[in-house]
């Protein structure tokens, strides 16, 4: 016998029944095949730059699904009357019949009849939808609801009615965003101011409105109709702060106020206690006051840069401040080229309580040209 000869292993088989990946028998004893060192296991450390790249993106994908389901409060049904469900195309739709009540957030809806496509997260009510908060109302014929969109569109005889702010906002149309808290009405839109001492409720006519919660500022677009008691306001823009009680008007203002009129710029008007109590003029302003009289009707001008008119507790003109490149000019309507003018650059206008024009006085450069009747 050779010593140096070499045994052969027992012939490789496979134990019966059973799975031959990954292990092998030989003999009674068990055969692994050689891991090549390519395949051996090896740590790997990260650099320190890319652990805090990749800590970050995991904050954000977690931030963006703590924030997605922030938005997807559930709709929650309450109560009606009748409710028949069907599945389409595996979607469970409910249809909702006779005093419907949900539950969305701190809001109650409420309608004759809703459409329920529960997996979609839309709710489609119609009749006398209404929608309470704790401080709103919301009434309208039909509103479309995206729980995950958070918006509703609604259509048909809306109305929404602010309590703190004793506003209220009509149309035909709009969208209301939960996020942002802006209703957009583009159809017929008005908004009313109620004045809680006096009957001179304001209001305010355009194409379009918006009206921010959040800022609770009212803003009109196109064809801006202002009416106030004696006041008529025309411009197309207008921002009505409900808060501060003022309203901007801006893109051809022009306002009549009893027998006043301002033009300008823009034109802000100042509200105290619901009542208007001083206008302010900006960029080429220009005030006329007219005073009819038994025989003839008196025409009393004033033109700047800018001018601030200032209104008495009971509505009556007080005073008005001309700033910058003033002039002014007082005819009769029967004889204009006769017409008595002064420059300067202050000019303050005051009135009687009857609201007859009583002084002109004049600062800076003053100067004048009268005529004097024979």
């Amino acid at each position: 016998m050779m010593r140096n000869a070499i045994r052969r292993p027992p012939p490789l088989s496979t134990r019966a029944g059973g799975s031959t990946a990954g292990r092998l028998t030989c003999g009674s004893r068990r055969y692994f095949p050689p891991v090549p060192a390519c395949a051996k296991s090896k740590r790997i450390r990260m650099p320190r730059d890319a652990r805090r790249h990749l800590v970050f993106i995991i904050l954000i994908v977690l931030l963006r699904i703590s924030s997605a389901d922030a938005k997807s409060s559930p709709l929650i049904l309450k109560h009606a009357d009748f409710n028949e469900n069907t599945v389409v195309d595996r979607k469970l739709i409910s249809e909702l019949r006779g005093n419907v009540v949900f539950h969305y957030e701190d809001a109650v809806i409420k309608s004759d009849f809703a459409k329920w496509y529960r997996r979609d997260g839309i709710a489609q009510f119609k009749n006398n939808v209404r929608v309470t908060k704790p401080e709103q109302i919301l009434v309208c014929d039909y509103m479309d609801f995206d729980r995950e969109k958070r918006i509703a569109n609604v259509r048909g005889n809306i109305d929404f009615y602010d309590r703190a702010e004793n506003s209220r906002i009509t149309g035909q149309r709009g969208v209301y965003d939960l996020e942002t808290k802006d209703l957009q009405v583009d159809r017929d839109p008005r908004l009313y101011r109620y004045d809680t001492t006096e009957t001179d409720t304001m209001i305010v006519i355009s194409r379009t409105m918006s009206y921010n919660d959040s800022t609770e500022v009212a803003t009109a677009l196109d064809s801006v109709e202002i009416y106030k008691g004696e006041m008529t306001a025309y411009c197309r823009k207008a921002d009505y702060h409900l808060e501060s009680d003022i309203a901007e008007l801006r893109i051809d203002p022009k306002i009549f106020y009893n027998v006043h009129t301002l033009t300008g710029d823009s034109v802000d008007l100042w509200f105290f206690e619901e009542r208007l109590r001083g206008v302010t003029v900006v960029g080429h302003a220009r005030g006329v006051h007219r005073d009819d009289g038994d025989d003839d009707t008196i025409i009393t001008t004033v033109e700047g840069d800018s001018l601030y008119m200032s209104v008495r507790t009971d509505g009556s003109l007080d005073t008005i401040w001309v700033y910058g490149n003033t002039h002014s000019s007082y005819y009769l309507t029967s004889d204009p080229a006769s017409a008595n003018e002064a420059t300067g650059k202050v000019m303050i206008l005051s009135f009687g309580d009857e609201g007859q024009a009583e002084h002109l006085r004049i600062y800076g450069n003053a100067t004048s040209t009268y005529y004097v009747d024979d």
